[in-house]
């Protein structure tokens, strides 16, 4: 998948987004990621609830993690 989200139209997207696609973005495979539109180029994005998840799941050290938040 590209990367051309990162510089993507937030407004020009949502406004691209069918019926069942906006509701599919309510709704996630998992309790962590968000689903994708391929369609779109949008990737599901990996979320965290805070610093010692990222510890847990990434191995990251402290110091980092708590750098990145």
């Amino acid at each position: 998948m590209s990367r051309s989200f990162l510089t993507a139209d937030v407004h020009e997207l949502v406004r691209k987004l069918n019926a069942d696609e906006k509701i599919a973005l309510l709704g996630a495979p998992n309790w962590w990621n968000t689903t994708s539109i391929e369609r779109l180029q949008i990737p599901a994005i990996r979320m965290s609830d805070g610093p010692n998840v990222c510890e847990r799941c990434y191995g990251c050290y402290p110091a980092l993690c708590d750098s990145l938040f």
